[in-house]
């Protein structure tokens, strides 16, 4: 593989493997997260996917996840200009289609890949999961920083 292929290729152009080495492992992803009206953005909670193993960052299912929850947005190079709104301005893919840098924790820049969890840019430690939260109580788990890079 290319060294730094990101920075001259096209998402639509990457390969699964590239595509998937993009990703940095923060979970933020699988967070719930709610909209207060069509126009506004996403507001995070601190409530994570059941499948997500908050510890490792890391889904559980991540083969059959969409069988497994049909809500499950499942990102790809075909789909990530209707989503991207959907992520954290910290994600990687977020950053790569808005034509900017990878953040010097990511594991493409430095080849450590706790860095995400040593910097605290990920889930871990932060989020529960949804089997211990009422949906009804969502609104008191709103998250006030996701979006640090």
């Amino acid at each position: 593989m290319k060294k730094r292929f990101w920075e001259n290729k096209q998402l639509s152009d990457f390969s699964r493997k590239e595509w998937e080495l993009l990703c940095d492992g923060c979970g933020k992803c699988c967070l719930n997260k709610f909209q207060k009206t069509k126009k506004s953005p996403p507001v995070f909670t601190n409530v994570a996917c059941r499948f997500l193993n908050i510890q490792k960052c890391k889904c559980k299912v991540y083969d059959e996840r969409k069988n497994k929850k049909s809500d499950c947005l499942i990102l790809s190079p075909k789909n990530i200009d209707q989503l991207v709104n959907w992520l954290p301005t910290s994600c990687s893919y977020r950053l790569i289609f808005e034509k900017k840098e990878l953040p010097f924790w990511h594991h493409l820049n430095n080849n450590k890949n706790k860095n995400v969890h040593n910097t605290k840019n990920s889930v871990k430690n932060f989020a529960i999961s949804e089997e211990y939260v009422d949906s009804t109580d969502m609104s008191n788990h709103m998250a006030k920083k996701i979006n640090n890079t």
